[in-house]
Parts: C-alpha cells; sequence; structure tokens
C-alpha cells in the first residue's frame, strides 16, 4: 500500500490519478499513480509516503534501499520471491 502524503485523504482524490487498482499484480516500472505535489502542499499536506507490504509471509524477504528520498527510477524496496513448489 502506498499512501501519498500524511491525511491527504480529506482531499477526497482531488490530485490524484489512479492507474491500478488492489489485487492488480505490478512489476518494476509500472505507473502505479500520479499526483499534484503543488496541490498537496498548497492544501497544507505533507508529502511525505508511507509505503507497506502487508503480506511480507508470500516473500523470502523485503528490504528497503534505505534512502530517505527516492526518485524517478530508482529502487525503493528489494523483495526476494519464495520459489514456488514444483
Amino acid at each position: 500500500m502506498i499512501h501519498v502524503g500524511l491525511d491527504t485523504v480529506h482531499l477526497g482524490g482531488d490530485g490524484f490519478i489512479l492507474h491500478c487498482a488492489m489485487g492488480d499484480k505490478v512489476k518494476q516500472g509500472d505507473l502505479l499513480l500520479e499526483f499534484d505535489m503543488e496541490k498537496i502542499t498548497n492544501a497544507g499536506y505533507s508529502l511525505t509516503t508511507p509505503v507497506l507490504v502487508s503480506n511480507m509471509a508470500d516473500f523470502a524477504s523485503v528490504k528497503t534501499s534505505g534512502e530517505k528520498q527516492i526518485k524517478a527510477g530508482d529502487s525503493l524496496l528489494i523483495i526476494n520471491k519464495i520459489k514456488e513448489e514444483v
């Protein structure tokens, strides 16, 4: 789950365009969301963006890149899948 900004739910979706839905399978490079940073900050909200992995049991490991700020194209998480049994 990616929650852009703190308390931005009060914007009612204004300034956000979703490109995926809950349950979608995504891969590196997929566009997930667009948001208007200026609209969010002008409304008085922080751009701090929590990212939660709620199904960690499905993976061998989930690690962060360790960076405080991530730019487009940078890695945020390093996820190793559990090998599926044949």
